[in-house]
């Protein structure tokens, strides 16, 4: 039986040469759970809509502002009628953004602004949608880094709003990023040292915390642990070693930081449900256009 995330993938197709999609939908049709690698952006314009998320489940309004984030797991409800604005954009080319990566981290992977919550954030958020929109119908020079430079507009005012506790759901702790440098330079060095037998105690060390001081901030900034974090940084290290044909099984798994083929097997399943070797497989199939969500309309 394929893995759900084999199942549902969504190949999302950009047209001449852009990384950014934008487009109304009208339709009543229901989206069962599918995933993409682009972020994707609903805005209702009409009439509501819903997002479903893992056990998360949020009713939009019209004018509310839903940010479904790369690679998460999502089901869209629609009603009888309606219209709402799509934007979907590929942000894989900045990963190494040390801001964007902990955004991610800490961000649920449905994030809901409201017109009744942080009114001057979400009124921002409304303007970024409205230049967005702007930008893609006027056509002018530079139109898509025009797009790109409000989308990360977008994106920090949903990491402010996250982190003011004012989401739905989520207390905040503000002060906490009074240590911002000195945990995206501990991030920064956990990516360096990948492929050492990096310990908690190392990486506290090279960023001036006690053990036990770092672990807790770490955390609380974060929204995960240093072990979890490292594995995640070790995970898409080999998934991008594993994308390359030249590189072995062995030798990404020595380059993300294993020590063995059998604990990298192991860690690989826990984390994204299959061995790096399937991994590959499947990779190079929906490379090739042979993996989409089955009856799933183009142009949504």
């Amino acid at each position: 039986m394929k893995k759900e995330w084999e199942q549902f993938r969504e190949a999302v197709e950009f047209h001449g040469g852009s990384h950014t999609k934008i487009f109304i939908n009208a339709q009543t049709d229901c989206y069962g759970p599918h995933w993409h690698i682009p972020l994707e952006a609903i805005m209702p314009l009409e009439g509501g809509y819903t997002a479903v998320c893992g056990e998360l489940r949020q009713k939009l309004e019209e004018g509310d502002i839903a940010l479904i984030a790369p690679g998460a797991v999502h089901a869209l409800e629609a009603p009888p009628r309606g219209r709402r604005l799509f934007l979907q954009a590929d942000i894989s080319c900045f990963a190494e953004i040390q801001e964007l990566d902990s955004l991610f981290l800490r961000l649920p992977p449905l994030v809901v602004l409201r017109k009744d919550h942080a009114s001057a954030i979400y009124e921002d958020a409304v303007r970024c949608m409205e230049r967005i929109c702007a930008e893609h119908k006027a056509g002018y020079a530079f139109t898509e880094l025009s797009i790109y430079s409000e989308l990360f507009r977008l994106l920090t005012l949903a990491g402010r709003y996250f982190a003011c506790g004012q989401a739905e759901g989520e207390s905040g702790n503000p002060g906490i990023y009074r240590y911002k440098e000195r945990i995206l330079h501990s991030c920064s060095y956990i990516k360096a040292h990948l492929e050492e037998p990096l310990t908690l105690e190392q990486a506290a060390a090279a960023s001036g915390f006690s053990k036990y001081h770092f672990a807790h901030i770490f955390r609380e900034f974060m929204g995960i642990s240093f072990y979890q974090y490292l594995n995640q940084k070790r995970m898409d290290n080999a998934q991008m070693l594993l994308a390359n044909p030249d590189c072995t099984v062995t030798e990404a798994a020595m380059r993300s930081g294993f020590t063995s083929i059998s604990s990298f097997n192991r860690m690989f399943r826990k984390c994204r449900g299959c061995t790096p070797t399937m991994y590959r497989e499947r990779y190079f199939k929906i490379r090739t256009g042979s993996h989409s969500v089955p009856g799933f309309p183009s142009g949504r």
